[in-house]
């Protein structure tokens, strides 16, 4: 299908029926990403308070939660303030139901659920409006390079198993010009017919997980086919930690520009990077981030835990909310690419991907990709890896190989993760044929047992 069919035919009049404005928040996000920080920080704290004081008057949850905290919401004047409030955790949200909900709230409302690779899936109520920005958002970034709606795209992402979910899905996908590519069943005979029809009709873009573009790629490489001969120009990660070695893999098969999108399903892209100088602009038109070291602000290049507050969900907003995710602020200097919108420095993953070893210290599951980085160098065969913890000092370190790795290559394996883990640590290097993904399909590096579940506060 034509982009512009795709656009102008299918999306945008369907939207407007379903009465959200796209264009407009579009309009609007495109002028705002121009204006100085100063002129987007005093509207953002206009937004903030606005919403702050509806959600006290009208929405059930917040006006008791607010109440009992014996907190004015009035003395809140902008993100600075932030700190008078309550945290609002995964498991109070998955509690409160529709008392999120405003009680004179008018228009209606999209169904948004989390995929729950992480733990139990969320159910979220979103405004009509809210939604058309997130949307907005998103396709604000895009266009950043090259891409707009309509645009052909491939899409590695995991398909709902609910017939009727799916049945929506594929209509979705059909208006907006997607063709989707299942990363739970890549097996040879469909990444082949994959491989075909995106020779076809070749994307713009593939947009998903980095694990299953990696796969797609590796599994036509070694078919002798050409992954640059899938025809996209970028590739858009979405969904997973984005690990430095898949980065590399990922631009040279398919010759492409890699994107890392940051964003979650409960609030949308939190950040994407620029497409001049690849520092991550964060969508401070559409949130409030708060970085936390503990109680306080993190500073500019120090590890924090995200906590957002949405600025256009005023019927039923996430006010103070912790995502779980750790990222580093970056220096607060503007970028130089002309745009208004602040910076991250990176994105370091979830905290449930925080290792406690036994003696206390923290160690991010991030340590596995470089270990298994590095070794590939010396072992190029090495295609994937996971790591299980069983208890605080007991691992064990699944490896997919082209080529069976003797007991020489293992202990050189399981010596250089001990080199960082410390000699104490009980590891178990194993080979095996295939890693399994969840049902969302991805494909976590990082798989903590009940045994060892135990989040790590430090990081709170």
């Amino acid at each position: 299908m034509r982009a512009w069919v795709s656009k102008h035919l299918l999306y945008l009049p369907l939207q407007a029926l379903r009465g959200e404005r796209v264009l407009r928040h579009l309009r609007d996000l495109e002028a705002s990403q121009w204006e100085s920080r100063e002129v987007l920080a005093e509207r953002q704290a206009l937004r903030l308070r606005q919403t702050l004081l509806r959600a006290a008057r009208e929405v059930p949850f917040y006006r008791d939660r607010f109440g009992a905290a014996g907190v004015d919401v009035a003395a809140v004047r902008g993100p600075e303030d932030l700190a008078r409030l309550p945290i609002l955790e995964k498991a109070e949200l998955r509690a409160a139901g529709r008392r999120l909900v405003a009680a004179a709230a008018g228009g209606r409302f999209d169904r948004r659920r989390t995929s729950g690779s992480t733990g139990v899936p969320l159910l979220l109520l979103k405004p009509r409006d809210a939604s058309a920005r997130i949307r907005a958002i998103w396709y604000r970034y895009l266009r950043w390079y090259g891409i707009d709606i309509g645009s052909r795209q491939a899409r590695l992402l995991g398909h709902p198993v609910d017939r009727r979910a799916r049945l929506r899905e594929d209509l979705q996908d059909l208006i907006l010009n997607k063709h989707r590519l299942d990363p739970v069943h890549l097996t040879p005979e469909r990444m082949r017919g994959y491989f075909a029809a995106l020779r076809r009709t070749p994307p713009t873009h593939f947009y998903g997980y980095p694990s299953a573009m990696e796969a797609f790629a590796r599994f036509l490489i070694e078919d002798g086919a050409d992954p640059r001969r899938c025809g996209a120009g970028v590739l858009v990660c979405t969904g997973e930690t984005l690990h430095a070695f898949q980065r590399d893999f990922l631009a040279a098969s398919y010759g492409a520009r890699v994107v890392n999108e940051y964003g979650c399903t409960e609030a949308g892209v939190i950040a994407f990077p620029c497409p001049e100088q690849g520092r991550l602009h964060v969508s401070v038109d559409n949130l409030v981030i708060e970085v936390l070291a503990g109680d306080r602000a993190a500073r500019p290049g120090e590890p924090g835990e995200v906590v957002l507050t949405e600025l256009y969900s005023a019927d039923a907003p996430l006010v103070r909310y912790r995502l779980g995710d750790v990222v580093v602020p970056d220096e607060a200097r503007p970028c130089p690419c002309g745009r208004g919108l602040p910076t991250l420095a990176r994105i370091d993953g979830r905290t449930s991907e925080m290792i406690r070893l036994g003696d206390g210290r923290l160690v991010h599951s991030e340590v596995f990709a470089y270990l298994a980085d590095a070794f590939s160098t010396r072992h190029p065969g090495i295609r994937n890896f996971r790591v299980r913890q069983a208890q605080a000092d007991d691992f064990r370190l699944e490896l997919v190989a082209a080529e069976t790795l003797g007991a020489e290559a293992l202990a050189a394996i399981a010596a250089l993760a001990r080199g960082v883990l410390g000699a104490g640590v009980r590891l178990e290097v194993r080979q095996v044929p295939r890693l399994e993904r969840d049902s969302s399909g991805k494909l976590r590096y990082f798989v903590r047992d009940r045994a060892a579940a135990k989040e790590p506060e430090e990081v709170r």
